[in-house]
């Protein structure tokens, strides 16, 4: 896993535009959504999903998961490297997970400042 994570970890920077573009897409939907019809059928999905218990039950619910994707590397990566830090290790596993950790923070961060500029400009 973590020589994998480290062979293509950077191409999550590619999220951004995902990222950017997400609460525009969830403005959007959401004006479509008071349209006759279009309503309905947002609402007899989310009973529908409801009733088989699914934990999502919305489109925007689904259209959210690639922007926690990241913050959820995050948090497992740190999880693990503290279990490991219990718990005697060969040193080049611990290398590479410390590793793995440092760039998804670097993506995190990356990806925050993108952010943050194209706020910025869209102001």
């Amino acid at each position: 896993f973590l020589d994998t994570f480290l062979s293509i970890g950077q191409s999550f920077k590619l999220y951004i535009t995902y990222i950017i573009a997400y609460h525009a897409t969830i403005k959007k939907i959401q004006a479509h959504l008071t349209q006759p019809g279009l309503d309905s059928f947002a609402n007899s999905r989310a009973s529908y999903l409801l009733a088989k218990k699914c934990r999502i039950n919305s489109f925007s619910g689904f259209l959210i998961l690639p922007v926690q994707r990241i913050p959820r590397y995050r948090m497992f990566l740190a999880d693990l490297l503290k279990q490991f830090d219990k718990h005697p290790l060969h040193d080049a596993l611990r290398e590479k997970l410390v590793k793995a950790v440092d760039l998804i923070y670097e993506i995190g961060d990356y990806c925050n400042s993108k952010t943050k500029d194209s706020r910025r400009t869209k102001r």
